[in-house]
């Protein structure tokens, strides 16, 4: 499975945190922009809701948090500023 996670407003040493964290799980990890990072080798049945909360418990600085599947159903996970919730359920809902 691959995965897109994108951040707001991130401290280096947090961005830092979030990619050894992904990597220590053995997933594929290409962060070559600095808010983006996308994933693969993420095993099928990873829970996107658990991986947010696993993210935020490791690495409480980072505030905004947003997890798509990048195959498959659609699918994702975040905490996003409220404002924006609606455009993106509007959009990019579960279908």
């Amino acid at each position: 499975m691959r995965l897109i996670i994108a951040t707001s407003s991130t401290a280096v040493p947090a961005k830092n945190a979030l990619t050894a964290f992904l990597e220590a799980k053995g997933w594929a990890v290409w962060h070559w922009f600095e808010d983006l990072w996308l994933i693969d080798n993420v095993p099928n049945g990873v829970s996107l809701p658990v991986l947010r909360d696993e993210i935020r418990r490791a690495i409480p600085t980072i505030s905004n948090v947003l997890i798509i599947a990048a195959e498959g159903p659609s699918d994702h996970a975040g905490v996003v500023p409220t404002p924006s919730a609606q455009w993106f359920i509007e959009h990019w809902g579960r279908q």
